[in-house]
């Protein structure tokens, strides 16, 4: 470096004119973080610690057991967690509105056969009584209705 100060000064330069200086959040996990005294930084870091020696295991105990009970095969990184999360929360999502019972249907015919407003696609024509009874066995399968009660 002695005597190519000039060269230096130049791609550092450059570099900061290409954003090598900034941080962003993709660069660390603490990017944002507020932490004002060193009390702040103590606290934050134990939260950190037990994140990741209790609950962290805690939750892959309990994914591992749901996992499992369903059939996907365990995870082995944060991404396959969360598409195995993203399944389970959807399936809660059906059964909210739907029975069990509606995986065992022929739901893309009683999907078909529940569209309004719109012409049957070509091949998948159903008969007025064919699509009365797939709409009946579609409100059959749905949920019943949670008992809300009004605010006095």
């Amino acid at each position: 470096m002695i005597g190519h100060e000039k060269e230096w000064c130049q791609k550092l330069i450059r570099l900061g004119e290409l954003g090598g200086y900034l941080i962003g959040p993709d660069d660390t996990a603490w990017y944002g973080a507020a932490l004002y005294s060193e009390d702040e930084a103590i606290a934050a870091y134990k939260r950190v610690v037990d994140l990741l020696d209790t609950l962290l295991p805690q939750t892959r105990e309990q994914i591992e057991r749901t996992v499992e009970t369903c059939g996907f095969p365990i995870a082995q990184n944060v991404q396959d967690w969360s598409a195995q999360v993203t399944v389970l929360t959807n399936l809660r999502r059906v059964l909210d509105i739907f029975q069990p019972a509606i995986f065992e249907r022929d739901i893309d015919a009683m999907i078909e056969a529940t569209r309004s407003g719109r012409p049957q696609e070509a091949g998948k024509q159903a008969g007025y009584w064919e699509r009365h009874r797939l709409t009946k066995e579609a409100r059959a399968c749905c949920a019943p209705a949670p008992m809300w009660k009004s605010p006095a």
